[in-house]
C-alpha cells in the first residue's frame, strides 16, 4: 500500500506557495504582453487564449506540486577493477581437451540492487543485494567456441559452502577470433563487502580469488 504524505503548513510550503503566486504574476504579465504584440482585435479569442494557457499552467503546477509522488527505492552500486584472467583448455565434443586455449577474464566486480534481466528492471528486497561479475571471453582460434560460465565459478561463504551464479547465460558462444562480453550473477546480503570466488572446471583444478569493496 502507498502512504500519502500529510499535509503540514511550514515555511518550506509557505516558499512553495510564495513561488507559485510568482508563477502566475509571470504568466498574467506575458499574458499582457502578449496582447499588446499581437494586437488582438478579438476579444473572444484573447479570452480563449488566456483560459488555455491557464489550463497549462495548472497542469504544470499540479504535476510538479502533487502530493502523491512514489518515492523509488534509490539505486545503489559499487563497482570495482579486478583484470584477472584464467586459462581454459578447448575441448572436443567429446571433453578431449585439446592444445588450444580460452581464456576468461575477470573486468569488474559490482554490488548493485538493480539489474536489467533480457530487457526488465530486477531490483532486491529485504536487505539483499546483487554481486555482478563481469566477464570477457577471448576465442583465439578460427572455430566459434561455446563456453558455460555458470559452470566455472562459485561463490564460496565463510564456512566453506559453494553456491552457483543465480544470474547467467547457460552457453555462451564466441565466435572466431573475437571477445564476448558477459555476466553472472550472485543475491547477496547487502552489508557484505568481501567475497571469494572460486574459478575452474568441475572436474579440474580450482583457484580463489577475493573480492573486497
Amino acid at each position: 500500500m502507498i502512504e500519502f504524505p500529510k499535509f503540514r503548513l511550514t515555511s518550506q510550503a509557505l516558499n512553495s506557495s510564495a513561488k507559485k503566486l510568482v508563477f502566475f504574476n509571470n504568466i498574467l504579465t506575458s499574458f499582457s504582453q502578449l496582447k499588446k504584440s499581437l494586437a488582438i482585435k478579438s476579444k473572444l479569442s484573447f479570452v480563449a487564449i488566456i483560459v488555455a494557457l491557464l489550463i497549462i499552467a495548472g497542469a504544470v503546477l499540479f504535476i510538479s506540486g502533487r502530493p502523491d509522488k512514489i518515492v523509488r527505492r534509490q539505486l545503489v552500486q559499487q563497482s570495482i577493477s579486478i583484470g584477472k584472467s584464467f586459462d581454459f583448455p578447448i575441448r572436443e565434443k567429446n571433453g578431449q581437451a585439446t592444445d588450444g586455449v580460452l581464456r576468461m577474464t575477470i573486468t569488474t566486480a559490482e554490488k548493485t540492487n538493480q539489474i536489467l534481466i533480457k530487457g526488465r528492471p530486477a531490483t532486491t528486497r529485504g536487505g539483499k543485494s546483487f554481486l555482478i561479475i563481469n566477464l570477457e571471453l577471448d576465442n583465439p582460434t578460427n572455430s566459434e567456441l561455446n563456453l558455460t560460465p555458470v559452470e566455472l565459478i562459485r561463490l564460496v561463504d565463510g564456512s566453506g559452502k559453494k553456491y552457483a551464479p543465480d544470474i547467467h547465460n547457460e552457453r555462451v558462444a564466441v565466435k572466431p577470433i573475437s571477445t564476448k562480453k558477459t555476466r553472472v550473477g550472485f543475491v547477496i546480503n547487502e552489508t557484505d563487502l568481501a567475497f571469494q570466488l572460486q574459478i575452474g572446471e568441475v572436474g579440474g583444478k580450482k583457484e580463489l580469488t577475493n573480492i573486497t569493496f
